[in-house]
C-alpha cells in the first residue's frame, strides 16, 4: 500500500481506491487478517465470484 507505483493487477484499482481514501487520514494502519477471522468479508467474496 506504500509503494506509489501504479498496480497492473486484476486488483489494482482496488489498491488504488483504497490509497486515495488511505491519503485523507492523518494515519493510518493496514493489517492481514486470516480468512477464518473475518467470516463476513470471505462469504461476500464467494458470492460475488458467482456472480
Amino acid at each position: 500500500m506504500k509503494d506509489a507505483n501504479l498496480s497492473c493487477t486484476t486488483y489494482g484499482h482496488i489498491m488504488e481506491d483504497a490509497r486515495t481514501l488511505l491519503g485523507t487520514r492523518r494515519s493510518w494502519m493496514i493489517q492481514h487478517v486470516k480468512r477464518t477471522a473475518n467470516q463476513v468479508a470471505h462469504g461476500l467474496a464467494k458470492i460475488g465470484v458467482k456472480q
